[in-house]
């Protein structure tokens, strides 16, 4: 008999961003600034929260972004500012 673990644990965060061209981030992960920067085209970052994930791009068009393991979706358009806010259910 084989076990399987889930993935990702239900109860914490997972995000994953891929960049397609470069752009700046800050993410915050519960309530601390864990990235302030520019990230070049072909990186991968991965952050988890318990509660709460903030991500700020300065060209959503270069961001791949899946959360929990979901499909990557473009987060925005080239050289279009976006934020958003992934929080825990509880």
């Amino acid at each position: 008999m084989v076990i399987l673990k889930p993935l990702f644990n239900p109860n914490q965060l997972q995000i994953t961003i891929k960049l397609q061209g470069k752009s700046w981030l800050r993410v915050i992960v519960d309530n601390k600034k864990v990235f302030e920067g520019i990230i070049d085209r072909g990186a991968q970052k991965i952050w988890k929260a318990e509660k709460r994930i903030f991500v700020r791009s300065g060209n959503a068009g270069a961001i791949l972004l899946s959360i929990n393991g979901e499909k990557e979706k473009i987060l925005g358009k080239q050289g279009e500012i976006r934020e958003f806010i992934l929080t825990n259910k509880d």
